[in-house]
């Protein structure tokens, strides 16, 4: 995945300023889309911000300390639960997300600073995979995912998925393994690992990428 929209609240940040407090949350993470920001910041030469008290709010964000700020990087749902001002980038979500791009926004306490387009490109021999899942006998293939649903809807598309469901939590994705298992279906779940771990571990085959 690579960074390639920056788009800050106009008047509250600098484009710069808003890649260097998302990569100071997302410094320590492992996650894909954690990993395309801090690279972004690097190549481009800038510093990291010293930052302490990091917590991970799973399939959430992330929240830091930058100095006397408390910035938090994540999820449209992380930015509501913490009652965040959404509405200055309402058109600017929707172009990226028609455009496949997944959404990370950045805040502090004051309010919403911007938010971050990531392209993810689907690796070339994806949808022969699923293809050949199909010739085995596996007849429905849904796409759970935390991405809103814009961006998923692309997604199963390209990949001529039966169906999708959009920002979904572990707890849902778990759920829908259960929902399926109770109509005697067997279900192969297809995960992260981390996020993934509890649908991964209910699913009658797991598989952790």
């Amino acid at each position: 995945p690579q960074v390639v929209s920056v788009i800050p609240v106009e008047e509250r940040i600098a484009d710069r300023e808003l890649l260097q407090l998302a990569a100071a949350a997302e410094e320590s993470s492992t996650h894909p889309l954690a990993v395309a920001i801090v690279d972004k910041v690097r190549r481009m030469g800038m510093a990291i911000p010293g930052h302490t008290n990091t917590q991970v709010f799973t399939a959430r964000g992330v929240e830091t300390q930058v100095g006397q700020r408390s910035v938090r990087v994540g999820s449209r749902r992380f930015m509501t639960e913490n009652q965040m001002d959404l509405t200055p980038v309402v058109d600017p979500v929707h172009r990226l997300a028609r455009a496949g791009e997944s959404i990370v926004y950045v805040a502090d306490s004051d309010g919403l600073l911007g938010v971050l387009g990531i392209q993810d490109t689907l690796r070339e021999n994806m949808k022969k995979a699923i293809n050949r899942l199909r010739y085995t006998g596996i007849d429905d293939i849904i796409l759970l995912t935390g991405d809103v649903e814009q961006h998923a809807e692309i997604v199963a598309n390209r990949m001529a998925m039966d169906r999708f469901k959009a920002e979904v939590m572990p707890d849902d994705k778990a759920e829908a393994v259960l929902k399926l298992q109770s109509r005697g279906t067997h279900v192969v779940m297809v995960g992260d690992g981390i996020n993934d771990a509890p649908a991964l571990a209910y699913a009658d085959v797991g598989v952790a990428m």
